[in-house]
Order: structure tokens, then C-alpha cells, then sequence
């Protein structure tokens, strides 16, 4: 009899906003002249992203508080020939800040009161919506543009994708921004600042072997992994809190901001109401071969819906508390699971991820799997996670996280 023994690291990574900066790079990209109005769209990426994650084109919708949507909300921007890049951020930390100018004509935005957002990679969304409406979105109703834009629900075939999909883009977007425009002049244009993020959560898994026995000719595949529970389904838009987003954006993105020592995860926020959650299984072809010392990847990037899974046995749990039953505080709860084949048996070893308490938009989580072979009773199983910082890397919690309730069970 043996046992395996998984490690799971996860590391939550910001990609978002940081409100202050040590340098700024210009990228030398053309950018059209307005009149009186600078728009700077800014969201917070990782150094040497993939590709599908730059912007490969933009759309600034802009509604009036009289109903009304500017002209600027039917052009679809590109970096090459409409944007201004400027990089900024501190680079021995990490931070990577992309800066995306746009200086509107006076013929495409108006002055006064308006909402805008801003909408980088969702060029079929918006197709999408425009066909609803069955006008240009400069045509349409403010209101009723709002409104489809705030309850719009992406699907699986729209954000459920890997860094080697061809022509796929993932969407970054912003919350609705409320905003002042003034009149002003080229010479001292007003300046905007729109925060955008992704619209999705992203794993990327590695793992490792070390064997203490011969009989699996010094190797192991890993033939599947899965996730367990994501949703279906997420908003286009973000629905989360003021709080919640001030959180986000100060901790760099990471659902965990680790700020003053303190467990500052994102909690307040919603997803479609219809949303079922499910177990993500991604099926490695061919399969993940591991030598005994070896770390491997498949280096592919996962992309997953924004999530908030609470395991059904807790949605009625109560306590008593001086006579009276007080519910006991939710928490989000998420499974990882690797079918791993050592000679000629195939397991499944799974265990809760007791470090990732919310995935929230914007997470990037990294999982370093390390199977062990002991010769120790299978039901001996044991799981160990713990949660990194983005930019220092260093644990959070400090050491391993004993995870209980471990899953072992041999594949016929």
C-alpha cells in the first residue's frame, strides 16, 4: 500500500490599478488629437503576459444623465492607431500598469454630467447589443443601454478558454464611472482616468514528483485535473461594492490584499442570480509526464468565470447563541482535483483549497502540485496549501496549512 501526498501552493496575483507609481515608460503608438479632453484607461497586468491578454480593441460607451449616448460610443479603438501605451510602475516589484490614452474630438463627447465605461476585447458583446437594440448605441436609449449593460451575462464559449486559443481575447472591463466633463482646450486638456479590470479568474498549474519506491519506473502522469465548484456564468460589467472594488484596487487585484497584516479578502460582490456552479475537469492531451525530481507544466493559462461558491450544507447552518440561533458566517469553498497515474494504476487525489477564500474576478491563482510516493496507508492522504502574495512572493499565512478531509480513491 502507498499514499501520495499533494502540496497545493495558490498564489493570488493582482492585475489591476496601483495608485501610485515610481516611473512611466511612453510607448512610442499614434494617438489621435481631440480637443479639450484626455481619457486614460488603465488596468494592472503581469510582466510577459500572453498575448490574449493585451487589449486588441477598446470601446469608451458614454451616456448622458439626459438619456442621450455620445458618438464616441460607436468607435472602436485600437492600439495601433487610435491609443496612446504608457507603461508605468515599479519594476523590481512587479508592477506592470498599462496606460491607454485617447483624446476624443469635440464632435464625439459633449460636456456635462455622464456615465462611461470603458470595454477593452468585447467587440461581439457589443455586436451583440447593438443588434438587440437594433440601432448604433449612439442612437439608443441611455437608460435601456444601461441596463443591458450592467446585466449582461457572459457564457462558457465566451470566457471559458485557454492562453492557446487562437482570436480569443479576454475581456477587461470597468464599473460605470459617473463623471463631470468640462469645457476646455487642447492646450490644458481635462484628464479621466477609467479603471478597467479582467473579466475573469485564471489558473495556471504546475506539478512536481518525488518518488521513495521503484515501482513506478521513476515517473508519473497526470492525466486530468478539475476545479471544483465554478459558475457558468458571469457579468460583463462589475457588480461588487464601493468598498469591495476600493479593496481590490489597493491590493493590487489579489483577492487577498494582505494590507496591515490583515485577511482583506474580496467578498462583496454578486453574480447572476441564475448562476449554477459546477466542477471544471481539464483532460491533459497527451499527458503531463513527471520524473521522479522533476517539476513540469503544460504552460498553458487556464481562464475561468468569476465565482462565489458556499457548499450547500452550510447555507442552513446555525448555532445557539444565548437561546437564539445565529447563522454561522458563509464561506466560499473551492476543490482541487488531479488524476494521477503511478505504473499502471490511476488515482484521484483531491482537497480543499482552505487558503482561497474568493474568486473574484481579476485572481490569479497558481497551484504547485508535489505528488510523493511513502509506503504509509492510502487513507493516510494528506493535503497542504498555502496562499502567496503577488509582488514580494512571499507566504501569506507563513508555512503549510494542514487541509482535512482528503480524497483517495483508485481509478479501475
Amino acid at each position: 500500500m502507498y499514499k501520495k501526498i499533494i502540496h497545493i501552493a495558490l498564489l493570488a496575483l493582482s492585475l489591476l490599478h496601483l495608485p501610485g507609481c515610481r516611473s512611466e515608460e511612453e510607448i512610442p503608438t499614434p494617438a489621435t488629437k481631440g480637443s479639450g479632453l484626455s481619457i486614460r484607461v488603465t488596468f494592472q497586468a503581469e510582466e510577459d503576459i500572453p498575448g490574449c491578454e493585451m487589449i486588441k480593441e477598446l470601446r469608451l460607451i458614454v451616456i448622458n444623465n439626459d438619456g442621450t449616448v455620445d458618438p464616441i460610443s460607436d468607435k472602436r479603438l485600437t492600439p495601433s492607431s487610435d491609443l496612446a501605451l504608457t507603461k508605468a510602475g515599479d519594476s523590481q516589484k512587479g508592477e506592470n500598469r498599462l496606460i491607454y490614452t485617447y483624446e476624443p474630438s469635440p464632435e464625439d463627447i459633449t460636456t456635462g454630467e455622464k456615465t462611461i465605461y470603458a470595454l477593452a476585447n468585447a467587440e461581439d458583446i457589443i455586436q451583440e447589443i447593438e443588434k438587440d437594440l437594433s440601432k448604433p448605441l449612439s442612437s439608443s436609449s441611455g437608460n435601456e443601454l444601461k441596463e443591458k449593460l450592467a446585466n449582461y451575462e457572459m457564457n462558457n464559449q465566451m470566457i471559458v478558454k485557454t492562453s492557446n486559443d487562437q482570436g480569443w481575447n479576454v475581456p477587461i472591463t470597468s464599473r460605470a464611472n459617473n463623471v463631470t466633463v468640462q469645457p476646455g482646450s487642447a492646450e490644458d486638456p481635462q484628464e479621466i482616468e477609467i479603471v478597467m479590470v479582467y473579466a475573469a479568474v485564471k489558473f495556471d498549474l504546475s506539478f512536481s514528483y518525488e518518488q521513495q519506491h521503484s515501482s513506478s519506473n521513476g515517473q508519473i502522469e497526470i492525466e486530468s485535473w478539475q476545479i471544483a465548484q465554478i459558475a457558468d456564468r458571469s457579468y460583463l460589467i462589475p457588480h461588487i461594492e464601493d468598498n469591495a472594488w476600493e479593496t481590490l484596487l489597493a491590493g493590487c487585484g489579489n483577492a487577498y490584499t494582505g494590507i496591515d497584516g490583515k485577511q482583506n479578502w474580496v467578498f462583496d460582490y454578486n453574480i447572476p442570480e441564475q448562476t449554477g456552479h459546477g466542477i471544471h475537469i481539464q483532460a491533459l492531451s497527451p499527458a503531463l509526464t513527471i520524473k521522479n525530481g522533476e517539476t513540469q507544466s503544460d504552460g498553458i493559462t487556464y481562464y475561468l468565470h468569476e465565482s462565489k461558491y458556499f457548499p450547500e450544507e452550510r447555507d442552513s447552518d446555525s448555532r445557539e447563541e444565548e437561546g437564539n440561533a445565529v447563522e454561522e458566517p458563509k464561506e466560499q469553498q473551492y476543490t482541487l482535483t488531479a488524476k494521477v497515474k503511478i505504473g499502471n494504476s490511476s488515482f484521484f487525489l483531491s482537497g480543499k483549497f482552505h487558503n482561497l477564500k474568493s474568486l473574484v474576478r481579476n485572481t490569479h491563482v497558481i497551484v504547485e502540485a508535489k505528488v510523493q510516493e511513502q509506503k504509509i496507508n492510502r487513507g493516510d492522504n494528506t493535503l497542504k496549501v498555502r496562499v502567496r502574495q503577488w509582488i514580494n512572493q512571499d507566504p501569506i499565512e507563513g508555512g503549510w496549512e494542514e487541509v482535512d478531509n482528503n480524497k483517495w480513491e483508485e481509478v479501475d
